[in-house]
């Protein structure tokens, strides 16, 4: 696609694409990766979309395989959910664009909830242990003094009380 007009969106294309193979079989190291590949070719707002897009499909997939009862397939995408999940933290954290870094608290209680959902659904009773104790981690971590000040921010202009505690993170914890 090198020199065509449209290179960077067709080079995006085939990130996608290749993202969402990778997941589709369970290769979430390589997914992140081509991941990785694929938003340094987006602006931050369009990479927050794949990551959103991508979530999508594996919530859709895992509702599949709940209505299923394919406990082995609720695994695989539990873990790539919480795979992708830390990822979209670190990209939201470090990410120039503030319009995105705004949301990083939001997406930390979604990967504190990702974990826990991948922990619950662990068969190895030591691989279970350590993914909870994990996931809590991540959650008390959302009730630091930091974090509840985030949390606040998050909270402007709507009527909810910025004094009460995340309900996400209490029901997590």
């Amino acid at each position: 696609v090198r020199g065509m007009p449209d290179e960077t969106d067709l080079l995006g294309e085939a990130l996608f694409l290749r993202v969402d193979s990778y997941m589709d079989m369970g290769q979430n190291t390589m997914a992140t990766d081509a991941l990785v590949e694929l938003l340094k070719t987006r602006e931050g707002g369009q990479g927050a979309q794949i990551i959103f897009g991508l979530l999508q499909k594996l919530d859709q997939d895992l509702d599949a395989a709940r209505r299923e009862g394919d406990r082995q397939q609720m695994r695989v995408l539990a873990q790539s959910r919480a795979t992708l999940s830390e990822y979209l933290v670190q990209w939201a954290a470090d990410n120039p664009d503030d319009r995105i870094r705004r949301f990083t608290y939001r997406y930390r209680v979604f990967d504190a909830d990702t974990k826990l959902l991948a922990a619950q659904l662990e068969e190895d009773p030591a691989a279970r242990s350590k993914g909870l104790h994990e996931a809590m981690a991540k959650y008390r971590a959302l009730q630091t003094t930091a974090a509840v000040e985030e949390y606040q921010k998050t909270l402007a202009g709507t009527e909810s009380n910025p004094n009460d505690p995340d309900p996400a993170v209490i029901l997590g914890v």
